[in-house]
C-alpha cells in the first residue's frame, strides 16, 4: 500500500559536523559522525558529506579523510566515506551509544577540528 514516509528521495534534514549518522553505501548500512560538509575537489559539481566511520563500521571505508591528495578531515585510513547528501540519514542515539560515540570520538586519533 502506498502510505508512509518514501524510503528513498526523503528530504534532506540539516546536519552539522559531528551529528551521528547512518549512511547507505553499495548496498551496506555504515555509521559514522559528519566530519565534513560541501563542496569537494574531486566533484566540483555536487555537494558531500564526509563520514568518520564509528561503531562496528570501523574500517568499513574507503578513505582517511582525503581523497586525490586534498584533505577534508582526519580519520585512520579505511575509517571514512563521502557520499552525496540523498546518501545519509541523520541517527537519534540512545544515552548510552551517546556515551560509547563520545568515548570512541574522544579516544580516536586525530579530531577533525580546524579543518
Amino acid at each position: 500500500l502506498g502510505i508512509g514516509f518514501p524510503t528513498t528521495a526523503r528530504p534532506t534534514m540539516a546536519l552539522k559536523l559531528n551529528d551521528p549518522v547512518t549512511v547507505e553505501l553499495s548496498g551496506s548500512t555504515l555509521q559514522g559522525v559528519v566530519a565534513h560538509l560541501g563542496k569537494v575537489q574531486f566533484s566540483p559539481d555536487a555537494e558531500y558529506v564526509g563520514v568518520k566511520l564509528t561503531g562496528s563500521s570501523v574500517g568499513l571505508g574507503r578513505n582517511d579523510g582525503s581523497v586525490q591528495g586534498v584533505r577534508y578531515f582526519d580519520c585512520a585510513s579505511g575509517n571514512g566515506v563521502f557520499v552525496k547528501r540523498t546518501a545519509v540519514t541523520p541517527r537519534t542515539l540512545t544515552r548510552l551509544e551517546e556515551l560509547r560515540l563520545k568515548r570512541e570520538l574522544g579516544s580516536g586519533s586525530g579530531s577533525g577540528s580546524g579543518s
